[in-house]
């Protein structure tokens, strides 16, 4: 599936650099149905710094947490407990290791190492889950 970055300045007297990634947005959506667009407004310095700049706190602050590339969270009301643990020792590939975090009130798990890929995470605590009658 295709992307794309819409990431225009302002059209000074007409229309905000947040109005102007809407109407660029929805004209490709009409062009091509599907398409994935990430809106960014942007400016150079002079008007419409402050609008751009309040869009991407907002943004940013109602984005939801977002664990390292790789990483996988543990599903809503799953704690990291001795039998999850000791589930997810054996999954984990030779070779690599497996760490743990807590972010937005959420755990995360992120395996790593020689052969290890982006779902290897995901795999290993889906296998550690089901295991464990969790999943």
């Amino acid at each position: 599936m295709c992307h794309v970055v819409i990431a225009p300045d302002k059209f000074k007297g007409t229309l905000t650099a947040a109005q102007v990634a809407a109407h660029v947005a929805a004209g490709l959506e009409r062009a091509c149905p599907g398409l994935r667009t990430v809106q960014v407004p942007v400016a150079d310095g002079g008007d419409g710094t402050v609008d751009a700049a309040e869009a991407a706190v907002l943004a940013a602050k109602n984005a939801p947490p977002r664990a390292p590339g790789g990483a996988a969270f543990l599903p809503d009301g799953q704690d990291l407990d001795s039998d999850l643990l000791a589930a997810l020792e054996e999954r984990v590939p030779a070779g690599a290791s497996f760490g743990f975090n807590h972010l937005g009130g959420r755990t995360w798990i992120h395996v790593w190492g020689d052969g290890v890929d982006l779902g290897t995470s995901r795999a290993v605590l889906d296998a550690a889950l089901t295991s464990l009658g969790r999943r």
